[in-house]
């Protein structure tokens, strides 16, 4: 089986390989599921950001802690997910 294009985090994190290359997977056979498994990735992200950066949070307040310090553009997220319907 080829290489995923997610197997680089398993050096920073196993979970986050795992769901990557699950919705990697699905991508082909079920939308809904890909969706889903990126989602769970994106919060595990913004959740261990946000503990690297002071505290565990929900992942909306991470969205925003991230937001406020610069990290990330969640008005660029919002669009995207927006586009995509």
């Amino acid at each position: 089986m080829a290489l995923s294009n997610f197997t680089f985090l398993s050096k920073h994190d196993e979970r986050l390989s795992e769901l990557g290359e699950e919705a990697e997977r699905f991508f082909p056979l079920d939308a809904n599921t890909c969706l889903f498994k990126l989602r769970l990735l994106a919060e595990r992200m913004a959740l261990i950001a946000s503990a690297n950066t002071g505290g565990e949070v929900s992942f909306a307040q991470a969205l925003q802690d991230l937001q406020y310090s610069g990290r990330i553009d969640c008005d660029y997220l919002h669009n995207g997910r927006m586009n995509f319907r």
